[in-house]
Protein backbone atom coordinates (compact mmCIF):
# COMPACT_ATOMS: atom_id res chain seq x y z
CA UNK A 1 0.00 0.00 0.00
CA UNK A 2 2.70 2.78 0.72
CA UNK A 3 3.76 2.68 -2.64
CA UNK A 4 -0.16 3.49 -3.43
CA UNK A 5 -0.36 6.06 -1.36
CA UNK A 6 -2.15 3.83 1.11
CA UNK A 7 -5.19 4.27 -1.24
CA UNK A 8 -4.49 1.74 -3.46
CA UNK A 9 -2.82 -1.58 -3.86
CA UNK A 10 -0.27 -1.22 -5.68
CA UNK A 11 1.39 -4.65 -7.26
CA UNK A 12 4.15 -2.44 -9.04
CA UNK A 13 5.54 -1.44 -5.71
CA UNK A 14 5.89 -5.26 -5.07
CA UNK A 15 7.80 -5.27 -8.39
CA UNK A 16 10.00 -2.11 -7.53
CA UNK A 17 10.80 -4.12 -4.30
CA UNK A 18 12.13 -7.36 -5.42
CA UNK A 19 14.10 -5.35 -8.23
CA UNK A 20 15.79 -3.51 -5.77
CA UNK A 21 17.15 -6.29 -3.60
CA UNK A 22 18.02 -7.90 -6.66
CA UNK A 23 20.05 -5.60 -7.65
CA UNK A 24 21.97 -5.79 -4.94
CA UNK A 25 22.74 -9.50 -5.64
CA UNK A 26 19.58 -10.93 -2.81
CA UNK A 27 18.33 -13.85 -4.95
CA UNK A 28 16.20 -15.52 -1.83
CA UNK A 29 13.26 -13.25 -2.00
CA UNK A 30 9.37 -13.83 -1.05
CA UNK A 31 6.36 -11.51 -1.14
CA UNK A 32 3.59 -13.22 0.69
CA UNK A 33 -0.07 -11.64 -0.48
CA UNK A 34 -3.38 -13.28 0.01
CA UNK A 35 -4.73 -15.09 -3.19
CA UNK A 36 -8.07 -12.93 -3.00
CA UNK A 37 -5.65 -10.17 -4.45
CA UNK A 38 -5.81 -12.34 -7.45
CA UNK A 39 -9.62 -11.64 -8.46
CA UNK A 40 -10.19 -8.28 -5.84
CA UNK A 41 -12.15 -5.76 -7.74
CA UNK A 42 -9.42 -3.39 -6.77
CA UNK A 43 -6.22 -5.13 -8.24
CA UNK A 44 -6.50 -3.81 -11.79
CA UNK A 45 -5.79 -6.20 -15.02
CA UNK A 46 -2.24 -4.90 -14.76
CA UNK A 47 -1.79 -6.21 -11.13
CA UNK A 48 -3.31 -9.42 -11.72
CA UNK A 49 -1.00 -10.20 -14.63
CA UNK A 50 2.21 -9.11 -12.77
CA UNK A 51 1.19 -11.06 -9.69
CA UNK A 52 0.98 -13.84 -11.11
CA UNK A 53 4.08 -13.04 -13.34
CA UNK A 54 5.96 -12.49 -10.31
CA UNK A 55 4.65 -15.57 -8.86
CA UNK A 56 5.75 -18.30 -11.92
CA UNK A 57 9.21 -16.24 -11.38
CA UNK A 58 8.99 -17.84 -7.19
CA UNK A 59 8.78 -14.05 -5.71
CA UNK A 60 5.47 -14.45 -5.19
CA UNK A 61 3.75 -16.82 -2.73
CA UNK A 62 0.20 -16.54 -1.88
CA UNK A 63 -1.69 -16.80 1.00
CA UNK A 64 -4.71 -19.40 1.23
CA UNK A 65 -7.81 -17.39 1.39
CA UNK A 66 -11.41 -19.08 0.07
CA UNK A 67 -14.60 -18.63 -0.33
CA UNK A 68 -17.48 -19.74 1.44
CA UNK A 69 -20.98 -18.37 0.33
CA UNK A 70 -20.43 -14.53 0.52
CA UNK A 71 -17.78 -14.66 3.01
CA UNK A 72 -14.02 -14.81 2.22
CA UNK A 73 -11.61 -16.66 4.73
CA UNK A 74 -8.06 -15.88 4.77
CA UNK A 75 -5.49 -17.05 6.72
CA UNK A 76 -3.32 -14.15 8.04
CA UNK A 77 -0.55 -13.04 6.02
CA UNK A 78 1.55 -11.71 8.61
CA UNK A 79 2.60 -14.42 10.22
CA UNK A 80 3.59 -16.31 7.04
CA UNK A 81 6.09 -13.65 6.57
CA UNK A 82 7.48 -14.04 10.45
CA UNK A 83 7.47 -17.59 10.37
CA UNK A 84 8.94 -18.05 7.12
CA UNK A 85 11.80 -14.91 9.07
CA UNK A 86 12.31 -17.04 11.89
CA UNK A 87 12.86 -20.41 9.63
CA UNK A 88 15.36 -18.93 7.25
CA UNK A 89 17.05 -16.16 9.91
CA UNK A 90 15.60 -13.35 7.08
CA UNK A 91 14.15 -10.02 7.60
CA UNK A 92 10.67 -8.90 6.88
CA UNK A 93 10.64 -5.38 4.14
CA UNK A 94 7.45 -4.30 6.01
CA UNK A 95 6.42 -1.08 7.63
CA UNK A 96 3.68 -3.17 9.90
CA UNK A 97 5.51 -2.88 13.47
CA UNK A 98 3.05 -6.07 14.04
CA UNK A 99 2.00 -5.34 17.78
CA UNK A 100 -0.67 -8.10 17.45
CA UNK A 101 1.90 -10.55 16.77
CA UNK A 102 5.01 -10.00 18.94
CA UNK A 103 3.97 -11.23 21.87
CA UNK A 104 2.57 -14.68 20.25
CA UNK A 105 6.12 -16.06 20.50
CA UNK A 106 9.68 -14.70 21.61
CA UNK A 107 11.21 -15.75 17.87
CA UNK A 108 8.35 -13.05 16.65
CA UNK A 109 9.67 -10.28 19.36
CA UNK A 110 13.11 -11.00 17.96
CA UNK A 111 12.34 -10.70 14.21
CA UNK A 112 10.82 -7.26 14.85
CA UNK A 113 13.15 -5.78 16.92
CA UNK A 114 15.96 -7.26 14.85
CA UNK A 115 15.38 -7.94 11.35
CA UNK A 116 12.23 -5.54 10.48
CA UNK A 117 13.64 -3.26 7.35
CA UNK A 118 11.10 -0.30 6.97
CA UNK A 119 11.11 1.57 3.90
CA UNK A 120 9.16 4.47 2.08
CA UNK A 121 8.83 5.28 -1.67
CA UNK A 122 9.15 8.48 -3.50
CA UNK A 123 7.41 7.83 -6.63
CA UNK A 124 8.67 4.60 -8.54
CA UNK A 125 12.01 4.91 -5.74
CA UNK A 126 11.70 2.39 -3.26
CA UNK A 127 14.59 3.87 0.14
CA UNK A 128 14.63 1.99 2.80
CA UNK A 129 16.86 3.88 5.49
CA UNK A 130 20.68 3.80 5.72
CA UNK A 131 20.49 2.96 9.31
CA UNK A 132 17.90 0.79 9.99
CA UNK A 133 18.11 0.34 13.39
CA UNK A 134 18.76 4.06 14.02
CA UNK A 135 21.66 6.08 14.01
CA UNK A 136 23.64 3.94 16.19
CA UNK A 137 22.94 0.51 14.49
CA UNK A 138 24.20 -1.36 11.65
CA UNK A 139 24.46 0.08 8.32
CA UNK A 140 22.02 -1.08 5.44
CA UNK A 141 24.84 -3.50 4.31
CA UNK A 142 25.54 -4.70 7.67
CA UNK A 143 21.54 -4.98 8.14
CA UNK A 144 21.63 -7.24 5.13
Amino acid sequence: HSHGNHVEYSVLGIEICIKYFLSRGHNEITAFVPEWRKCAKKTSHRGRVLLETLSKAGFVKFTPARRVGKQNIACYDDRFMLNLAVEEEGIIVSNDRFRDLVKERDSYQDVVTNRLLQFTFVDNHFMPPDDPLGRFGPSLDQFL
